[in-house]
């Protein structure tokens, strides 16, 4: 029964390593096709808060390009763009992110709920998860980012793993607390 639990997790293992580089390359294809600003602002530094607060070298790097492509989104060349003074919302989707925009009329983010998919755990909050949970295997993981400019950034993982017929979700932020 150990054999086969430990072969299992291999499996599980092997096969999020190899979905994980897959999807980077759909991930930057798609972002290609994302325009980038020519707006009198540079879109670095008018963005430059969104990138600093979601961020993060640990995260996959589909992850982190994506956050640059919505970063450097020009809302002025979108055709449902109309130049008000309301916030324009937008969504970025692929087939494992979703990232829900709003931009204020100079393209400056707002705020974002950006959904990934199949993510890869980073070291620490695969750690903690595997110390509390050591004869538990993976499942999945899911990515949250919500960003607001007048809050705090919440990043959350949402893990998914299981023991036999037992599933169990764990909430665990960035740093590896679990929530």
């Amino acid at each position: 029964m150990k054999t086969l639990l430990f072969l299992f997790a291999v499996s599980v293992s092997i096969n999020f390593g190899f979905s994980q580089n897959l999807n980077t390359e759909r991930m930057a294809l798609n972002a290609d096709n994302m325009s980038v600003s020519t707006a009198k602002s540079s879109p670095i530094t008018l963005n430059k808060e969104y990138l600093d607060n979601v961020l993060d070298n640990s995260m996959a790097i589909h992850v982190s390009t994506l956050e640059k492509q919505v970063s450097q989104f020009n809302i002025i060349s979108d055709s449902k763009y109309k130049g008000e003074s309301k916030p324009f919302k937008t969504i970025f989707k692929t087939n494992k992110v979703s990232i829900a925009v709003s931009y204020d009329r100079t393209g400056k983010i707002i705020n974002t709920i950006e959904k990934y998919a199949s993510v890869k755990l980073p070291d620490a909050v695969r750690d903690t998860v595997f110390k509390t949970y050591s004869e538990w295997v993976l499942l999945n993981v899911d990515y949250y980012v919500y960003y607001n400019t007048n809050k705090k950034v919440k990043k959350m993982y949402l893990v998914k793993i299981g023991k036999g017929k037992l599933k169990k979700k764990i909430k665990v932020n960035s740093n590896g607390d679990i929530l």
